[in-house]
């Protein structure tokens, strides 16, 4: 973090991606196992990669999308339980709309060229794509509820 104050980018890339890295520990290796704190480490684990991807952006763009992707590819597995299906397509939708944001600004800035990079529409794109998945997971679980309350009243 202090590198980052500093403005030193290859000590920040160094540190950040270690804090990463040991993050990243915290998930069980198991694909059906949901970690107890899956919460705190999804909001940390997305603050360290957008800080993270933000300076390699501005340092080598080829670094940054390697990052992002290593990021989403992480975390677009850990669904969790059937309750909170829509929370993580929003996750998900977020962090691709986040990245989408921070190539716009590195191409208007003129750091990044959008012949070195994707165009930021297609993470906007993705991005809305899976805010579509989120929709329709929350109405199935609304779906879902119904069908409990209204199976439970028969029983009665």
């Amino acid at each position: 973090m202090y590198a980052d104050l500093r403005q030193e980018p290859k000590s920040a890339i160094k540190y950040f991606d270690a804090a990463y890295t040991t993050l990243l520990e915290l998930i069980p290796t198991t694909s059906r196992q949901y970690p107890m704190r899956s919460t705190e480490i999804k909001m940390t684990a997305e603050y360290i990669n957008y800080k993270l991807c933000k300076i390699l952006l501005y340092t080598n763009a080829a670094d940054a999308v390697t990052q992002f992707q290593r990021h989403v590819s992480t975390f677009i597995p850990l669904v969790g339980p059937n309750e909170l299906v829509h929370e993580h397509w929003f996750f998900i939708a977020k962090q691709y709309r986040s990245f989408g944001e921070l190539v716009e600004t590195a191409i208007k800035v003129g750091a990044v060229s959008i012949e070195q990079i994707q165009h930021p529409g297609y993470y906007y794109q993705v991005a809305a794509s899976y805010t579509g998945q989120r929709k329709l997971a929350r109405a199935l679980s609304f779906v879902c509820f119904f069908i409990v309350i209204f199976t439970n009243k028969k029983k009665q």
